[in-house]
């Protein structure tokens, strides 16, 4: 929160914001002030509502161009922040009458949008973008693309539009309304995701980003995803295939598959194979797209490939890093360790292209079909995966794991390993919950298991989610 003075002093602030709006010197930029102070300080609020029902109640010229900018601020507040219960009904008067007092008007048209919006509005963490400004002093709904699955959809929101609003619309504009999966949307950024509650607005979540993103170019997304497997039968169709499928490379590319390096190498290609289609010479994805990098071996080198694929691979090699070709020689141990990455870096992308070249005429369907298969076998497979430090009654020290949530329970692993460590179907747990922002504690008949993620919330609702469905399928 920045640095703020007496309400009575913020207060007089506001009003010279006010006048200077209505001359339109830097409309978007000082209603985005008016709104912060307004957020942050909610003992201002009703003073700025009754402040703008004064300027916009019986105004000297109705409707010309000082008149709207009250207007447009005063809609941009109902989006934000509610008036308390005292002040609501005066400002429901107010707009009732501007309605019927300026007939076929802009006046007339932003009440009538702000009289809808009373209803709707749920209240803000951040202060609309400059793009949901400009739209709103428009009365126009906001473009938005969702990913999923390779693909995307272009749709628009309005400033109440929720997360579970968009997520009921793509499920049903996908045809996946009967399946027993669970679906969700997220937002990611710098290889970061959120899971967005379904009552999240989406406009906060674009505002949010619009702040919180410090480089400008930096890209952020909203995507559409499998939250929960309950469905153990494969899926019918083709979209929640990919959807599963882009759910396991998910999970494969973080490092949370237990496998060798061959393995991991051929899931690699299997994925270009699905992705690209058969063997070109075209730059290959960037390696952290096929391949969970943090597990490159030190002892693979790009001579082992042979000296074809040392000719070869500058052209398969991704855009961008060409000056960073793994001969480039440098001093010091710093430039000795890049080179070294390089090298695996090298190596492994030209094991992908040697391999990715003998499934020629392999059809997408095939190749994800496979890269399935061969996830699924490992147990923890279909589970939501989230890396954790769990605090057992035994040791009392934190020790980081794979915690496993899946339809059957709840299991631990040891990073990089194939057998669970523990493991307790929902029978055996008495409670789950979240104890703190980093702290989820699992209750069983004897002890307890503390687990330290900054996720809790995430993981909370998911064990929500399959707990209810092994209730309901012990039931049937």
């Amino acid at each position: 929160m920045r640095g703020y003075t007496t309400l009575q002093d913020e207060a007089l602030k506001v009003f010279n914001a006010l006048q200077q709006l209505e001359m339109g010197r830097d409309a978007v930029a000082l209603m985005q002030g008016i709104l912060q102070t307004g957020l942050d300080l909610q003992p201002l609020r009703d003073e700025m509502f009754c402040q703008l029902i004064k300027q916009t109640n019986c105004p000297p010229h109705p409707a010309n161009a000082g008149d709207l900018r009250n207007w447009q601020l005063l809609t941009c507040m109902v989006i934000t922040f509610s008036p308390s219960s005292t002040i609501l009904p005066y400002l429901s008067f107010h707009v009732r009458r501007s309605q019927q007092q300026f007939p076929g008007t802009e006046t007339e048209r932003y009440a009538e949008f702000i009289a809808g919006s009373l209803g709707k509005a749920r209240g803000r963490l951040f202060v609309p973008s400059s793009q949901e400004i400009g739209l709103l002093m428009q009365r126009q709904q906001m473009p938005c693309v969702i990913h999923y699955a390779g693909s995307r959809v272009k749709m628009t929101v309005s400033s109440h539009t929720t997360a579970g609003e968009v997520m009921r619309s793509l499920l049903v504009r996908l045809d996946l309304q009967k399946s027993r999966n669970r679906f969700a949307l997220f937002a990611e950024s710098r290889g970061e995701d959120w899971l967005l509650g379904e009552d999240m607005v989406i406009a906060d979540i674009i505002a949010r980003f619009s702040v919180s993103v410090d480089e400008p170019d930096s890209q952020w997304r909203l995507c559409f995803r499998i939250l929960c497997v309950l469905d153990p039968d494969p899926p019918q169709s083709n979209i929640e295939l990919s959807l599963v499928f882009e759910q396991a490379h998910r999970m494969v590319v973080r490092g949370c598959l237990p496998a060798s390096t061959d393995t991991l190498l051929t899931l690699a290609t299997l994925r270009l194979q699905a992705t690209a289609g058969s063997f070109s010479l075209q730059p290959l994805p960037a390696l952290h797209q096929m391949f969970p990098v943090s597990t490159l071996p030190a002892a693979l080198r790009p001579e082992a490939r042979g000296p074809e694929w040392s000719r070869l691979l500058p052209a398969l090699w991704p855009r961008g890093l060409g000056a960073r070709w793994p001969g480039a020689q440098g001093p010091g141990p710093g430039h000795k360790l890049q080179r070294q990455r390089e090298e695996e870096a090298a190596a492994a992308l030209a094991s992908i292209a040697e391999r990715w070249q003998r499934l020629r005429g392999m059809n997408r369907t095939d190749a994800i079909t496979t890269y399935l298969g061969i996830v699924r076998q490992w147990g923890g497979c279909g589970a939501s995966i989230f890396q954790v430090r769990a605090i057992t009654s035994c040791t009392g020290c934190p020790e980081p794991r794979w915690l496993a949530i899946g339809t059957k329970g709840v299991c631990l692993y040891k990073q990089g390993e194939t057998e669970s460590v523990e493991s307790f179907d929902y029978q055996q747990m008495s409670a789950f919950e979240a104890t703190d922002t980093n702290t989820f504690k699992i209750t069983l008949s004897k002890r307890h298991l503390l687990l330290e993620s900054c996720k809790v919330q995430e993981i909370a609702e998911i064990m929500k989610i399959y707990s209810a469905n092994h209730v309901r399928t012990r039931t049937r």
